[in-house]
């Protein structure tokens, strides 16, 4: 692998990625960035990536294959530097092909040369099994669960968890299951002395049949543990943030295919404290009237 590597550019998309396809990015099994620039409670936020394996395959006049180009240049500009990048979900655009994976593999790569861990969950649009054959490092020797893909990124002031909300490939809702429900459970019960915030693919369910559908017993789960201080989700494709009783639940937005000209394509600084978070909404487009919105989220 060459340690350095030009900027991909529209015009090289089509020959570089079926190269990117054999599988050429690694995480290994580093879980923060190191180095004496890197604030270890600070992390980059990005969900809704859906990256086609045609890389000029517009989606409602996006090319999101494009707008995480340009994200990625900003991640890997940044100073401090973020401990990690977290992607929640919807990696792949419509079926988490081999191609769409090899295609965003390649346009993560700079995030992985200079250093920053990726973290990536499941959506209604990724596939366990192809992600795991071109992301082969994201792969665990022994998983938290078998046929999930679970993660616990344990910061100083702060646990991230992961969940895995992947139901049915391209079918909208999600479903954490019982067994994943009964191992957080555990996980949270063993961990009640520090902060934990969890992320997942959808949004809670309000009726629509299109998020979470067993929301309900997940906020019969964390609802009664204080230690769980919020819930960050995508999905919907737009920035909101919300409480259920007083637990936090943060929209990412989509970090490169937007569905509505209002909502843009951004990605969230987070920085996670021991009694709080801090987030600043950064968008692509740094003329839209919600770049650089910050909001402060005291814990309960």
């Amino acid at each position: 692998m060459p340690a350095h590597l030009l900027p991909v550019s529209r015009r090289r998309f089509l020959t570089t990625s079926l190269a990117a396809a054999a599988g050429v990015l690694t995480f290994g099994p580093r879980l923060r960035a190191a180095g004496s620039d890197v604030d270890p409670d600070y992390f980059v936020l990005l969900a809704d990536t859906h990256i086609d394996q045609n890389p000029n395959r517009l989606l409602r006049g996006v090319l999101p294959a494009v707008n995480l180009e340009k994200i990625v240049e900003k991640i890997t500009a940044l100073r401090p530097r973020p401990t990690g990048v977290i992607l929640n979900g919807d990696a792949a655009n419509i079926r988490g092909l081999p191609g769409e994976y090899g295609l965003l593999s390649w346009l993560l790569r700079p995030l992985t040369e200079a250093g920053l861990p990726v973290h990536i969950t499941m959506g209604n649009h990724d596939d366990r099994e192809p992600f795991y054959s071109i992301l082969s490092d994201m792969k665990p020797d022994t998983p938290h669960l078998e046929g999930r893909h679970l993660a616990v990124v344990e910061t100083p002031s702060v646990d991230l968890v992961l969940l895995d909300t992947l139901d049915q490939v391209n079918n909208t809702p999600g479903l954490l299951g019982e067994r994943q429900l009964q191992w957080l459970n555990r996980l949270l019960d063993g961990r009640r002395e520090k902060p934990v915030v969890l992320f997942g693919h959808h949004f809670p369910e309000t009726g629509t049949g299109r998020g979470l559908l067993d929301m309900d017993r997940l906020y019969e789960s964390i609802l009664p543990r204080p230690n769980v201080k919020a819930y960050f989700y995508g999905h919907s494709h737009r920035w909101e943030l919300g409480k259920e009783e007083d637990l936090h639940l943060v929209n990412q937005p989509a970090t490169s295919y937007v569905f509505r000209q209002e909502h843009p394509a951004a990605l969230v600084h987070a920085r996670f404290q021991t009694d709080r978070l801090r987030l600043r909404l950064d968008c692509l487009d740094d003329q839209h009237p919600w770049h650089g919105q910050t909001h402060e989220l005291v814990y309960r």
